[in-house]
Formats: structure tokens, sequence, C-alpha cells
């Protein structure tokens, strides 16, 4: 495979309707806007996270298409988790009732390089094996800990990581857009 190129599944959903349970690294894969609280760059946002998690600011909103992506993946049995540096109560609140709803298993209060063994621990909630699991999220740092955890993983390109840095992770898996995860995982 040449660098930066990534596996395609086979036309029809293939290999990835075998998916049984997907986790979202929530922080800035299924919300846009300020999530660090901050109104600060980035890199010092993170740093904001990782000193004082739970925290979020009113301007996270939800990506548009995040809703229907967890209706639709739901509503085909999906078991569906979210990891994320905010509290859940926090997380809750930008899903929304009908949303958070659908979400069956919540690891929150992830410390910046804390969210490998709590995807382990949402695999282990679940009953699902390994391979039946799917990791996406916008961060190289959430690909390399699905990596650490035995998952599988989906780039976020979407997101405002850049595409180029995403994919040089070597996800199993890049998704454009919110739309095309549903369409390939839901065959």
């Amino acid at each position: 495979m040449q660098p930066g190129a990534y596996p395609q599944p086979p036309s029809g959903g293939g290999e990835l309707s075998l998916y049984k349970l997907v986790i979202f690294d929530f922080d800035g894969t299924l919300t846009e806007g300020d999530a660090g609280g901050q109104g600060e760059s980035p890199l010092r946002a993170e740093r904001f996270r990782l000193l004082r998690p739970g925290k979020a600011d009113s301007r996270a909103t939800l990506i548009p298409g995040a809703k229907a992506l967890l209706r639709r993946l739901a509503g085909q049995g999906v078991v569906l988790g979210v990891v994320s540096s905010l509290g859940a109560s926090e997380v809750r609140r930008i899903l929304g009732p009908e949303a958070a709803a659908l979400v069956e298993h919540y690891e929150c209060g992830a410390s910046l390089f804390g969210k490998t063994w709590r995807f382990r621990k949402i695999v282990k909630r679940a009953r699902v094996q390994c391979s039946e699991t799917l990791c996406i999220g916008h961060a190289c740092r959430a690909i390399e800990a699905a990596k650490a955890a035995g998952l599988a993983c989906g780039g976020a390109a979407w997101a405002a990581a850049p595409r180029e840095i995403l994919a040089a992770r070597a996800p199993t898996w890049m998704f454009e857009t919110p739309d095309e995860v549903a369409d390939r995982l839901v065959a």
C-alpha cells in the first residue's frame, strides 16, 4: 500500500457490516466548536482538557449529521459507545436527550492519553469481540489509542485534523462524512 493510502471496503458494506460496536471519540468527531472551553488554540484547549477534564464551552455543538448517524447505526442494531475528555453530563447535554439515549456506553473524563483503556472497558462491558469493534476519531491520538487497544479504527476526515496527517496514521478505514460512515456500516 502506498504511503497515505488506506483500505477501501468492498462494495455494499462488506467487512464493515461485521462491526457490532462502534465507539466514537466524541471530542471533535461528533462535536464542533470550542470543546476545550477556553476559546484558544487547539493545542492550548487540549492542555486545558488534560488539566481539567469535564469542562465544555457552551459553543460546543454536534456536527451536522451526527444525530442522523447515531440513529441509523442504532436502528440497525449497532451498539454505540462514546469516549470523551468531557464529563458525562456535558456529553449528554451536547448530544441532547434523543441522541444521548442511543449511546449505550459512556467513558467520560478521559485524559489526553487515557483513551486506550477506556476503549477496552467499553468493549468488555458491551460483551463483543475486539474484531467486532470499530473506533472512529478525528485525531491521531484516537487512532493510536484504538490500535493500542487492538481495535479497528476509522479516521473522521470531516473533522479538524488535516486529512493527510490522519491518513498517515494508517487507520483501518477513512470516512469523509458522517453519512459515509452510516452508508458503509449499514449494509
